[in-house]
């Protein structure tokens, strides 16, 4: 079952125990993130365990978002960008899925100053050596790794291992980037929302609008949208946030791939053209 704007309209709300505002889409086989912007930035806390998303990304800018649960799911990739759309970003629950490698948690690096615990309890990454000072290291925010305290011990360890003038561990050996790995079947199928978000399609899971059937080919959705302009990239954007019909989404996507601009925005492209350029069409 995809996000829809009826899926988030019907989705159970409540407080949690931290009295953080909740979204629960638990158990819904959800395939992957998508439409949360619809939610209107409103949930301190998002519930999504119990499916089948297999890449963190995808996010609006959700800057109320405290606590962002994925337990049991399939995850076995983070997005560079994803830590860039969750500002306030405290606690991070991804326990029960299949991150293998220190290399898929480099993106965490870029987590904000607030962020304080993670899980990641049941992923063959945790059994991997260096794991709790690699990730130490990383994120010196953290204070709770798989729900243990960060010691000072620990601290003093991952500062030892990795850094000084000859670290002991060399983190470009254990811990390489998504980007230096040998590509995954399906890694530009969500080439479509790389656009989107801006990310120019720098690395997906299989995108949930190709319905099971396999990756669209990212040459041609890369080249329909450089065929826009900027300004009508712009406006399309600016039209799928503002839509308040899953319908309207989906158009103005596949508009985007198609590198189309929908007759509804046409007016008023071409007025700000002929406000700004009306003595180009005299020579």
């Amino acid at each position: 079952m995809r996000i829809t704007l009826n899926v988030l309209e019907n989705a159970p709300q409540c407080w949690s125990p931290c009295r953080e505002r909740t979204l629960i889409l638990r158990g819904i086989k959800i395939p992957a993130i998508e439409n949360l912007g619809t939610t209107n930035d409103f949930f301190e806390c998002i519930d999504m365990s119990d499916n089948d998303i297999q890449r963190l990304g995808n996010l609006p800018p959700l800057k109320m978002l405290k606590t962002l649960i994925l337990t049991n799911n399939r995850l076995n990739r983070i997005a560079d960008d994803v830590m860039e759309s969750v500002p306030n970003l405290v606690a991070l629950v991804l326990s029960q899925n299949n991150l293998s490698t220190l290399g898929d948690l480099l993106p965490l690096k870029k987590a904000p100053r607030c962020f304080e615990r993670i899980s990641l309890v049941d992923n063959p990454v945790s059994k991997l050596e260096h794991f709790r000072p690699f990730l130490i290291h990383l994120v010196p925010s953290l204070r709770f790794i798989n729900f243990q305290r960060v010691t000072l011990k620990e601290r003093e360890e991952a500062k030892k291992l990795f850094e000084g003038e000859k670290p002991e561990v060399d983190i470009a050996k254990i811990a390489i980037p998504r980007s230096a790995q040998a590509p995954e079947p399906g890694i530009d199928a969500d080439v479509n929302m790389g656009i989107l978000n801006g990310s120019g399609g720098s690395g997906a899971a299989p995108s949930p609008m190709t319905n099971g059937t396999g990756p669209p080919p990212a040459p041609p959705l890369i080249a329909a949208a450089r065929s826009l302009s900027q300004e009508d990239i712009d406006r399309i954007k600016k039209a799928i946030m503002e839509a308040t019909t899953i319908e309207d989404v989906r158009r103005l996507e596949r508009a985007l791939q198609q590198g189309i601009l929908p007759d509804d925005l046409k007016g008023g492209v071409k007025r700000a053209r002929t406000e700004g350029g009306g003595a180009g069409t005299q020579g």
